[in-house]
């Protein structure tokens, strides 16, 4: 069992897994917020994070999915410190 930041995670995840993760992540993220993300895909993807709780309003999921991002950055190493 691995400890993730005070998190007991009882099997790991691949780094090109996490890698490729971030880069879906990112290309999301900028087609969300270029305008090209429909209303109803975008509705999907908050109500699945507001459930997750990662999300509280539907209009900050760009925001949203920049921090779940440099979470999983901060997971494979990218960042010496968790981010905030």
């Amino acid at each position: 069992m691995t400890d993730l930041d005070g998190w007991s995670v009882p099997n790991s995840v691949a780094k090109r897994d996490l890698a490729a993760l971030v880069g879906l992540l990112a290309t999301l993220e900028a087609e969300l917020l270029a305008g090209e993300v429909g209303p109803h895909l975008a509705g999907r993807l908050a109500r699945q994070l507001i459930r997750d709780g990662l999300l509280t309003r539907e209009y900050d999921l760009g925001r949203a999915l920049g921090g779940l991002n440099q979470r999983l950055r901060y997971a494979i190493g990218e960042h010496p410190e968790a981010p905030r």
